[in-house]
């Protein structure tokens, strides 16, 4: 039997509805663990089981961006209320 989706590496993704204490996407690279957590989608911030800290809304630490409420952060802009701003 096949399925319509396989990976090989299914410990590199992590995938929660609700749990007591966190509830959100999150990936982790190389393996969960402390330190790991690279992207987080949640409604409300918290702690992952790990102790990562995730905020509230579509996060990434890759370094490429970032998003919270309202404001968005690349490798050389910052998108927000007040504006977008540019810098080196």
């Amino acid at each position: 039997m096949t399925t319509p989706w396989s990976n090989q590496a299914i410990s590199l993704i992590v995938l929660t509805e609700a749990t007591a204490g966190y509830s959100g996407i999150f990936g982790y690279s190389p393996t969960p663990g402390a330190g790991n957590l690279v992207f987080s989608v949640a409604a409300d911030a918290g702690t992952d089981p790990y102790g990562n800290a995730y905020p509230a809304g579509v996060f990434t630490s890759s370094g490429y961006f970032t998003g919270n409420q309202g404001t968005f952060n690349g490798n050389n802009f910052v998108l927000n209320e007040q504006g977008l701003f540019f810098y080196d």
